[in-house]
């Protein structure tokens, strides 16, 4: 199945991946990043993704040349230990996640936003009683998130 890199174990919290996948992502999606923000700015951007893509988000960190407006991390962890290119201190981060998730343990979101806030993040976290998914009161918090962040409110 066509995936953001390959997970070679499932079966642990301790998530087996390849890394060389995991920046070659990174390297398309720093290539999307720079033509956006040539249009709006680094400060409009907020870096997002769900499950294997928001752990592409969170390494994202680690190329971006400069600070985005936030990160939105939903359903994911790190799939590897996170070094930003940039001060990252005080970064809005909202890292959300289903309490029933089968596929991506909440504890594996919870160790993210605990690594997040280690580097300097202003984190967020939320869980819904879902599993791998969104859910309506889940995107209406992620709509007044991202109005704040952005500062559209």
């Amino acid at each position: 199945m066509p995936a953001w890199y390959d997970i070679r174990n499932l079966e642990s919290l301790e998530r087996d991946v390849d890394s060389a996948g995991l920046a070659a992502s990174c390297e398309r999606i720093l290539g999307i990043a720079q033509i956006e923000a040539a249009g709006v700015g680094w400060g409009r951007l907020v870096i997002a993704g769900f499950s294997q893509g928001g752990s592409v988000a969170a390494q994202l960190l680690d190329y971006l040349p400069q600070r985005p407006a936030g990160l939105l991390c939903l359903s994911t962890y790190a799939a590897a230990p996170l070094k930003p290119a940039f001060d990252p201190a005080g970064l809005p981060a909202l890292v959300m996640h289903g309490e029933l998730d089968p596929v991506v343990p909440p504890q594996l979101g919870e160790a993210l936003a605990t690594h997040l806030r280690n580097l300097g993040l202003s984190v967020q976290h939320a869980t819904y009683p879902m599993a791998h998914q969104v859910c309506l009161e889940q995107i209406e918090e992620i709509g007044a998130w991202l109005a704040k962040v952005l500062r559209l409110a």
